[in-house]
C-alpha cells in the first residue's frame, strides 16, 4: 500500500487516464471505441508513457486482469479504495487509532468538524470505516503480526 501514495497528486480522470492506458499497453484495442472524447485524449496522452515505463511483471499481472477489465468502472470507487487503504495502513503501523483520526482531522476539513461531536466521528465514511477496521479482529490480528499492539506489563 506504500506504493501508489503518489496518487493523491493526481485527479479522478487522470488517474482513470492511466489505469486504463496501462491495460492499452497489454492490448491496443482495449476500449478503442467505448471511450468519450475527452476521456480518449487523456487515455491517449498517458498510454506512451505507462507503456515505457510497464515492466514484464507489471504487464504480466495486467495480462491476468484483462480479461475481466471494463471500461466502464467508477474511478471514484478505486480512489477512495486507496485512500481508505491508506488510512487503514496508517493505524495498523501507528497502533495509535486517536493519532490516526487526528492526522485525517488536519487532512480533511469535514473531518475535522465530524471530530468536534463523537457521533459524527462514527457516522462520518472516513473516520467510521477506519473506527469499525481498528475494533475488528482483522486489524488486531494485523496489529500483533507486526508488532504494534500495546500489551500489559
Amino acid at each position: 500500500m506504500l506504493g501508489p501514495v503518489w496518487l493523491d497528486e493526481l485527479t479522478p480522470e487522470a488517474i482513470d487516464a492511466l489505469l486504463v492506458g496501462a491495460l492499452r499497453a497489454v492490448d491496443p484495442t482495449f476500449a478503442a471505441r467505448d471511450l468519450a472524447a475527452a476521456r480518449e485524449t487523456a487515455v491517449q496522452a498517458f498510454a506512451a508513457q505507462v507503456h515505457r515505463a510497464m515492466g514484464r511483471r507489471q504487464r504480466k499481472l495486467l495480462e491476468e486482469i484483462l480479461p475481466t477489465a471494463t471500461p466502464n468502472y467508477d474511478v471514484r470507487a478505486f480512489v477512495a479504495a486507496i485512500r481508505r487503504a491508506e488510512n487503514r495502513l496508517g493505524y495498523l503501523l501507528s497502533g495509535d487509532l486517536i493519532a490516526a483520526i487526528d492526522h485525517l482531522c488536519r487532512l480533511d476539513r469535514d473531518v475535522a468538524r465530524a471530530a468536534e461531536d463523537p457521533r459524527l466521528v462514527v457516522m462520518h465514511p472516513v473516520t467510521g470505516d477506519l473506527l469499525r477496521y481498528a475494533l475488528g479482529s482483522t486489524s488486531h490480528a494485523e496489529r500483533k503480526r507486526i508488532g504494534t499492539v500495546w500489551t500489559s506489563i
